[in-house]
Parts: C-alpha cells; structure tokens; sequence
C-alpha cells in the first residue's frame, strides 16, 4: 500500500531564507508513504535472512531535476548540486512513529499534504511550531526539538519522533530524506493489519546551516513561522512499493533511527 501527498516547499536552489522576490516562491514536493509486508530486514543485510517483516517508509521527495525549485541540475558529468544555496540550509525531517499512532477516517490531503484535526489539532499544531522555532535560533544548526503536552497533542506525544537530517547533496538526499520503520512479524504479527491505514505525521523543519560564509546576517531570532510545516499522509492504495533508492544509496542509512523505532531489532 502507498500514499502520496503534494506539498509547497521552499526552493533549494536559492540561498536560505528562501526569499527571493517573489519569483516561485514556493516548488511542488512530495511526501511519499510505503507499507509492505512480506519483505527482508534491511539491516544488516536486505538480501539474506526470511521474508517476513512489515516495513514502512516515509519519504520527502524533491522537485525533478531541472524542474522550477530542484536543486539538483544534470550536466555532461551527471547531476550537479548548486552548493552555493544548499550549503545555507539544514533541513530536518520529524517522522512520528507508526506504532504510537491511530487509524482515522479522513482522507489525505494531496494538494497540500495537511494534516486532519483528528491526528494533529490547530492547537497542538501551534505548539509544535512554536517549541520548533524556539529550539533552533537560525544562527545555529540545531536539532529541532519538541516536549510534546499529551493533553493538547494526544496523538504526537504518545507516539515519539524520529529525526533525520537531509543531506541534501544529490548522491545523498534520498537516503536522508527516507525514514523506515521494521517490524519483525513474530514479535509483531498484527503489525501490517495494524499500521498500514495509519496516518504519518510529518514535520518538516526549513532551518539554516549555521555556514555563513556567504556574508548572511544571522540575529539568532527565532525561525519564521512558515519554516515549519506539518504534513501527513496515510497509504490509501495498492501499489508495488516504490521507494527503492534506499537500498541502492547504501545499508549505512538512519541508524540512529533504527535503533529507536524498528520492532525487528
């Protein structure tokens, strides 16, 4: 099963904050979710071992390259990052976990990524976005962070995160952009009955590298409000799992996710 939601994002390919008068401010990304069943653990080897783990990912996909907002250009050399702007942004994915989470009735937003009330209410929203913009002065690279009220943000709080840095060289971006949960089926039989109508909320966090080699003047104010977003997305039809460049990129991905959020370890 698979779900996919379209969502504004902010142009890598222009220096952060991403203000850039006006010119496509904002470029179409996506977020990707996956669950499978019947598959090999992926670490430490996908190739070996039974077929017996439900695995879900969720993954930030990137505008194409050479596509208004990608920035990631082909050359006669292959693709070619413009490091000059990506060297300004940090950018940081919060992937709630599937485990602590509930099956709702609302559909996904495809045009905009939004999440139901019912998983993430305007008042939790709020919250989020306010401890985010408060942990991470944009003249540093932090780590976002939150302390989530489980009386105001039920759902989140009783969940738990899971937080990935991108590397948003090209080579790099879509394994940092993917995060994976793994459930082996014996010690999680119901695992894929269970999880695979949850809907996945995500946070996405537009911060600044800390590299200001460019002359940027930082304040160390807090982050703009449009800097955070919160997205979600459910898998709501039957597809042959598509994100595969997670296995090509590498075994070495998100294991500090790993260890904290698959039931197969």
């Amino acid at each position: 099963m698979t779900g996919t939601v379209h969502f504004p994002g902010f142009r890598l390919d222009r220096p952060w904050p991403g203000d850039w008068d006006g010119e496509l401010p904002l470029s179409s990304w996506s977020l990707q979710l996956n669950v499978s069943r019947d598959v090999r653990k992926w670490w430490p080897s996908f190739t070996t071992g039974k077929s017996d783990n439900t695995m879900i990912t969720a993954q930030l996909v990137a505008p194409p390259p050479d596509t208004p907002g990608s920035f990631v250009s082909m050359t006669k050399n292959g693709p070619s990052n413009n490091v000059n702007a990506t060297r300004s942004w940090r950018v940081s994915m919060m992937a709630f976990r599937p485990e602590g989470l509930d099956t709702v009735a609302d559909a996904n937003d495809a045009e905009n990524g939004t999440c139901p009330t019912s998983v993430v209410s305007k008042d939790c929203a709020d919250l989020v976005k306010l401890q985010i913009r408060g942990s991470i002065p944009v003249m540093h690279a932090n780590e976002p962070k939150v302390s989530l009220n489980s009386t105001i943000c039920p759902v989140l709080a009783s969940a738990g995160c899971d937080i990935n840095t991108l590397d948003l060289r090209h080579d790099r971006f879509n394994v940092s952009a993917t995060t994976v949960w793994q459930y082996q089926q014996e010690r999680y039989p119901d695992a894929y009955s269970k999880y695979v109508a949850h809907t996945i909320p995500i946070v996405v966090v537009w911060g600044h590298s800390g590299d200001i080699r460019g002359g940027e003047q930082l304040d160390g104010s807090a982050l703009a409000a449009d800097h955070v977003q919160i997205l979600c997305v459910k898998a709501d039809s039957s597809s042959m799992m598509v994100v595969v460049n997670i296995w090509t990129a590498g075994l070495a991905i998100l294991m500090a996710t790993a260890w904290a959020a698959f039931g197969g370890l």
